[in-house]
């Protein structure tokens, strides 16, 4: 069993799940997916996270056991044993070269960990099921309808705390992309998706652009995220969570745009669009990404 222990939030977990899934399918055994850094006297099964995952069709068991705790029952023999393997930080790995009984810590935002897998993580990455509304499924006609691109706009934890890290792409990088798109794309239409509609509501006003607000994406994070993956071409921002909602668009040619940095710290950024960023993205210019008022 390949256990891979989950650490911050939607996007980051689609990338663990999927180094872990590969390494499964080479070595020929199953994902256990670790949430105990989620748990919490409130949530002491730490339930949250397993239920948001839950709404793909990944095949994987789940546990919050803490890795202390693990390792003790492991070494009494009452837990399969397994070797501990923590991600490099800067050159990354080669996972093929790890055991059936592994453990995995760290981000693993290298799409090449699981090169040759894509079709099974595809699939594992459908939804179980989806809302039956008519406001969702009007939304879900409108993004598959042709020529449609999806906007993400991620403020929330890159406005406040994740600020110096990350920052926010600039308004200038969205104006950038979405010329590109229009030069591009003919009778484009742009679907805006945030974790902050009042602030694109004020700022996405043309006719061809439509702020989604569905209400069951407040209770389904992952929601979002597919919606965005019906749209034929994406302008994504400097975060995982639309990095998969480009990432699992299959339409034939989709255009992704991707701002050019995407951290404050030069190396850190440098590194992400070498290993993380695919190369046929266009890399849009985002000059000091700091919050726009």
């Amino acid at each position: 069993m390949i256990e891979v222990v989950l650490n911050g939030r939607l996007g980051n977990w689609l990338f663990q799940y999927a180094a872990a899934r590969a390494l499964a399918l080479k070595t020929g055994t199953g994902v256990q997916l670790n949430g105990y850094r989620y748990v919490r006297w409130r949530d002491p099964l730490a339930r949250a996270p397993l239920r948001t995952l839950r709404f793909f069709n990944i095949a994987a068991a789940y546990s919050h056991l803490d890795i202390d705790a693990a390792r003790a029952l492991e070494r009494l023999g009452l837990r399969e044993r397994k070797k501990d393997h923590v991600e490099s930080a800067s050159d990354g790995d080669r996972l093929e070269e790890l055991g059936a009984a592994t453990r995995l810590t760290g981000y693993f935002q290298r799409p090449r960990y699981w090169e040759g897998c894509e079709s099974e993580l595809r699939t594992d990455l459908t939804p179980r099921a989806l809302p039956t509304d008519s406001a969702f499924l009007r939304t879900a006609a409108a993004v598959s309808a042709g020529n449609t691109i999806s906007v993400h706009v991620r403020r929330g934890d890159f406005v406040t705390f994740e600020r110096e890290l990350h920052g926010v792409c600039t308004i200038e990088y969205y104006a950038r992309a979405i010329t590109r798109m229009r030069e591009s794309v003919a009778d484009a239409k742009f679907f805006v998706f945030s974790d902050d509609l009042a602030w694109c509501r004020e700022r996405f006003k043309d006719q061809d652009m439509t702020v989604v607000d569905v209400a069951a994406s407040s209770r389904e994070p992952a929601l979002d995220l597919y919606l965005m993956s019906r749209c034929s071409h994406h302008v994504i921002s400097n975060s995982t969570y639309s990095w998969w909602g480009a990432w699992l668009d299959t339409s034939p040619g989709a255009i992704v745009c991707t701002p050019d940095r995407w951290f404050n710290d030069e190396q850190m950024s440098a590194r992400a669009m070498r290993d993380t960023v695919p190369a046929q993205w266009l890399r849009i210019p985002c000059e000091g990404q700091t919050p726009a008022a």
